[in-house]
């Protein structure tokens, strides 16, 4: 990682620094723009100062912005919205300005800016990094000292399907430019530098044969939260039979083909580190510190556990076998699956439900996804990791949706059991 604290000492590096922070905020792109202005000022004369390490979104608002010592940062996006506008204007103003002793960078994912001297492009300073063109400047840093993936990224593997693995790790292969829609869906989990946890829940079936399903709250939920059964998550492996800790590992098709195409769609828009888990591994406090995506519905029971105080949620009436979707809000089911008895050929639509926010007990973001169905659930992934449907989501969405708390149901038709392509039939921003 940059160690900017190693400026501190170099004072003629200093004053190039200073002298180029001058010459951008000059700059017509930067002009017009107080926020952008307050924000690149701050975070550049913090970092030369030493104090790099401690430039944190709320540390920004508070100090540049004017912000209250406990204001939401959830909800108020200031300094999430400004580093992309100050990272777009850093874009246009190297296009066009001529060559200078130094280079401010503001990578992807992170405040702290870094520096890089003309002269010295194959070996950056501290704190700095290759010059490279207005379009990558918008990508997110190639490496750092932690990779072993060189360029692409690394994935912290946990009990994870063989589907999962080689369609997750295939995605490292490549990154490109990320489109806007795909940079506002994602990039609240990309603010900090850091891993993301990318969870799905067991085969029910599995477990079933496994003796386990009883013990699947218990197996699956955090400590120190309640589940379904009463109990809190047990260490993985302890008191499961060999049967059952296999069957934990089982992940469904529908999942496995979600949870790469999240692997994908988080690898190009600059997540740095990836840990696909098992959602029964998953403690609270991973979950506090690092967001995380949860694929699944009842079979994830994290999903179950912290869907219940959304708006749309799932239900699943056992007696019957026929799951639906619920608007708290209003009370009413709005859309109600075929029974699990039924034919699979009747079955002619899905529906599944996106969620993104922050979760108060671990103030780290969350995303859930997952269909009724497995068409659904596939649809759902789709939705999240293609550019042509965030651009739909952002086009329908009320403005400002980026920055907010979001749940978006989709729908699918489903022609010779196959999903066509989904659409949206409902959006919830709070």
């Amino acid at each position: 990682m940059p160690n900017p604290s190693g400026l501190a000492s170099n004072g003629a590096q200093q004053d190039e620094i200073v002298e180029e922070l001058r010459r951008i905020l000059d700059s017509r792109f930067f002009k017009g723009s107080k926020r952008c202005t307050d924000l690149l000022q701050y975070v550049v004369s913090e970092t030369v100062d030493g104090r790099g390490e401690y430039l944190k979104e709320r540390t920004i608002g508070i100090a540049a912005f004017g912000r209250a010592a406990d204001y939401d940062t959830a909800t108020d996006s200031v300094v999430r919205s400004s580093a992309v506008e100050v990272r777009k204007h850093l874009a246009q103003y190297y296009d066009t300005a001529p060559a200078g002793p130094v280079r401010i960078r503001l990578t992807t994912g992170s405040y702290v800016p870094s520096f890089v001297w003309e002269e010295m492009e194959a070996t950056p300073v501290p704190g700095g990094v290759p010059p490279v063109t207005a379009a990558a400047l918008e990508r997110p840093p190639a490496e750092t000292e932690q990779t072993f993936w060189p360029r692409y990224g690394k994935a912290v593997l946990a009990g994870a399907s063989i589907c999962v693995l080689a369609l997750a790790l295939a995605a490292y292969f490549g990154r490109n430019s990320v489109p806007d829609s795909m940079q506002k869906f994602w990039g609240p989990l990309l603010v900090r530098r850091g891993a993301v946890i990318l969870a799905a829940g067991a085969m029910r079936d599995e477990l079933e044969r496994a003796g386990g399903v009883a013990t699947l709250s218990s197996l699956s939920l955090p400590g120190g939260l309640e589940g379904q059964s009463g109990q809190t998550e047990q260490t993985s492996g302890t008191g499961l039979t060999v049967a059952q800790t296999l069957a934990a590992d089982s992940v469904g098709f529908a999942d496995a083909l979600a949870l790469a195409r999240v692997a994908v769609a988080l690898n190009s828009s600059g997540a740095e580190t990836l840990e696909i888990r098992r959602a029964g591994s998953l403690s609270l406090s991973d979950l506090t510190r690092a967001p995380a995506v949860l694929v699944g519905s009842q079979n994830n029971p994290w999903v179950v556990q912290l869907e219940a105080k959304l708006r749309f949620r799932y239900i699943f009436d056992k007696t019957i076998g026929v799951g639906s979707i619920v608007d708290q809000q209003s009370g009413k089911t709005i859309y109600t699956a075929a029974p699990m008895s039924a034919p699979y050929s009747t079955v002619k639509t899905d529906r599944a439900i996106i969620s993104r926010f922050v979760e108060p007990l671990t103030e780290q973001h969350i995303i859930m996804l997952a269909g009724l169905g497995r068409n659904g659930t596939i649809a759902a992934g789709e939705f999240v990791s293609r550019e042509k449907y965030l651009e739909m989501l952002d086009q329908s969405a009320p403005s400002g949706w980026e920055a907010k708390n979001l749940q978006v149901v989709v729908e699918v038709d489903i022609v010779r059991s196959a999903p066509g392509p989904p659409r949206i039939v409902a959006i919830h921003v709070w």
